[in-house]
């Protein structure tokens, strides 16, 4: 319990203690956009206030048709990453790092048409849901991939 509360290194960050804060999607916080609100920036800021040594932000899709709901905050588009920059700075603040986990719910995707890896097939809240009508491989040289290049993922 002692090792609980300090310091330790993961690679080059160190950090204050061995306390992590999983990644949580926190539904409802957000619209459509999957914009960053004021709340999202508040929560982070609470969690960071209560001493973590390390905090992991939701789910955070890399695709709009990759979200477990609509109101899924993501980083699909450069406009999004002025709002993940403030939860970032909210945490930072108080001495703790942030890591994002990046998402996309594939098969357990809201849309009509999700997005998967390949044909699939499971159960869904009690239902066989069969995907195979929309399936990709992501391409090294995808605007995806690029995108993720260029914003340092």
């Amino acid at each position: 319990m002692n090792k609980l509360f300090n310091p330790m290194k993961i690679r080059n960050l160190e950090v204050k203690n061995r306390i992590a804060v999983p990644p949580m999607v926190i539904y409802n916080r957000t619209d459509d956009t999957g914009y960053v609100t004021d709340i999202q920036v508040e929560h982070y800021r609470k969690i960071a206030q209560g001493g973590p040594g390390l905090i992991i932000q939701e789910a955070t899709c890399v695709e709009k048709d990759g979200r477990l709901c609509d109101s899924q905050i993501g980083i699909w588009e450069d406009g999004q990453i002025e709002g993940l920059k403030r939860i970032t700075n909210a945490v930072h603040e108080t001495g703790t790092p942030i890591f994002v986990q990046i998402h996309h719910g594939g098969v357990f995707g809201f849309m009509e048409e999700t997005v998967c890896p390949s044909d699939i097939e499971c159960m869904v809240k009690g239902n066989m849901k069969i995907q195979s009508t929309h399936t990709y491989g992501i391409a090294p040289d995808s605007e995806l991939i690029c995108r993720c290049r260029r914003t340092g993922i």
